[in-house]
């Protein structure tokens, strides 16, 4: 006997669920959208991987992280506080002679996790930037 399984229907897939696809996703739930939200990343336990309270000596090496990984690190992110969400292996077109690194937290919720709970709003200010550092915007 064959049965067919019932697929739900979604208005929005957002992929992500950090600062802009939370947003997003929020936005879209109050219109009154079914929104479907996928990551790539594992959901974190807090009490396996946030280790912020934890004293230097706690940790294996003072917080460092092992000495023989530190010279491929990215610096603040790559330590015992933080390790094993971090992606490093990201591929990035730069020009001749440039180099750009832009890490990305693969986790359920991205760097939003590593903010400290703290997202201001943009104010007037942060849309004015260009013209108030003296360019001219057309």
């Amino acid at each position: 006997m064959v049965t067919q399984m019932s697929r739900k229907t979604y208005d929005v897939v957002v992929i992500g669920t950090g600062a802009g696809g939370g947003t997003a996703i929020r936005a879209l739930c109050d219109a009154g959208l079914e929104v479907c939200a996928l990551n790539a990343g594992r959901r974190l336990d807090p009490a396996r991987d946030f280790r912020h309270h934890r004293k230097p000596w706690d940790m294996k090496f003072r917080g460092f992280g092992d000495p023989e990984t530190r010279a491929q690190s990215y610096g603040y992110m790559d330590n015992e506080y933080l390790a094993g969400v971090w992606e490093h292996t990201i591929p990035f077109t730069t020009g001749p002679g440039t180099a750009w690194m832009w890490p990305r937290c693969f986790a359920v919720g991205g760097k939003t996790n590593f903010w400290g709970r703290s997202a201001a709003r943009f104010g007037d200010i942060d849309f004015r930037a260009a013209t108030l550092g003296g360019r001219r915007v057309n």
